[in-house]
């Protein structure tokens, strides 16, 4: 079970006059990897807020207004000078619910510091790790510690603003091997993911090609796919309620009906790798063949006929 414990005045972040740092609070457009943050219209009480409930335990059960969308949460205190992203124009009183995923490589036991003006809850695993519901000035902290196991783990903040002119959120981090703590940041693992996908109207694509996956004709995989796969399974388990179409494709050279049967096997083959993989039963896989018949490049070349060999994984936006 985790522990809580509250420490007043052990860090003090400065008060910004004005937004200097507008990227902080987030934008309305998604990351390819970070947190979600659903909006909710949020109305204090008459008679104060109850130290016993909190702020609003039903909160999630009403209608959205709107999303915002972070890589970290590391909202300094400041007085909020305009609209925060994703909020109706207007409106100065809200709550966030911010929800993501993010991998643990060494099971430890990890401790996180959260920080805010007004309240705001931690949870990982739906394993509440941090209360300091209520009404909470930024400068006391508390911390809470969990024990986690290798693999992917679910992470909810919920946030409350409740005085229109001043805000601060900061979610951080450190394991026994920290000396201090530091921001829980997602951009790290974006940036290493961005260098293997592409993106497009469609979605996000991870390209398998024939000539690092398959033996030419078949359509087993060979150990040189295995970091394709990773990354593709790192990619589904930060997005588990995604719509994943995998698509196979061949040149022109042979039987069409043969092309199609190859490149319905080999699309078969990733979706296969996938889930003996582990990637979320929540994921919605599409597996398709098309054969020839959407080349990438000209097939008069060998250069490219050996693009035209491929198979395409499209993460639906």
């Amino acid at each position: 079970m985790p522990r809580t414990l509250t420490l007043t005045l052990l860090y003090c972040f400065p008060l910004l006059l004005c937004a200097q740092n507008a990227e902080d609070l987030g934008r309305t457009e998604p990351f390819l990897i970070g947190f979600k943050g659903t909006i909710y219209n949020f109305v204090i009480p008459r008679d104060g807020i109850d130290p016993k409930k909190g702020y609003d335990p039903e909160i999630e059960k009403t209608t959205p207004i709107g999303y915002v969308y972070a890589q970290k949460l590391f909202i300094t205190e400041r007085l909020l000078k305009s609209t925060f992203p994703g909020v109706p124009k207007g409106k100065e009183v809200f709550a966030i619910i911010y929800t993501g995923r993010f991998e643990v490589k060494t099971p430890n036991i990890y401790e996180f510091l959260l920080q805010s003006d007004d309240g705001s809850r931690l949870w990982i695993d739906s394993v509440e790790v941090i209360n300091r519901d209520g009404s909470r000035q930024f400068r006391e902290i508390k911390q809470g510690k969990i024990k986690l196991d290798a693999g992917f783990h679910d992470i909810k903040v919920w946030y409350f603003q409740c005085f229109p002119d001043r805000m601060g959120l900061v979610l951080m981090y450190k394991t026994p091997e920290d000396k201090a703590f530091k921001p829980f940041d997602f951009k790290p693992m974006e940036d290493e993911a961005k260098r293997y996908i592409q993106q497009d109207g469609e979605g996000i694509k991870i390209r398998f090609s024939e000539k690092v996956s398959f033996e030419t004709g078949k359509s087993e995989l060979v150990a040189a796919a295995d970091s394709i796969l990773a990354i593709t399974v790192r990619m589904l388990n930060y997005n588990p309620e995604a719509k994943c179409r995998i698509e196979g494709h061949t040149d022109d050279v042979g039987n069409a009906k043969d092309n199609l049967l190859l490149s319905q096997s080999r699309a078969k083959a990733v979706a296969t790798a996938l889930k003996n993989r582990g990637i979320p039963t929540s994921v919605q896989l599409e597996v398709k063949g098309y054969g020839s018949t959407k080349p990438v490049a000209s097939n008069s070349s060998a250069e490219g006929k050996s693009l035209n060999r491929r198979v395409d994984i499209v993460i639906e936006k």
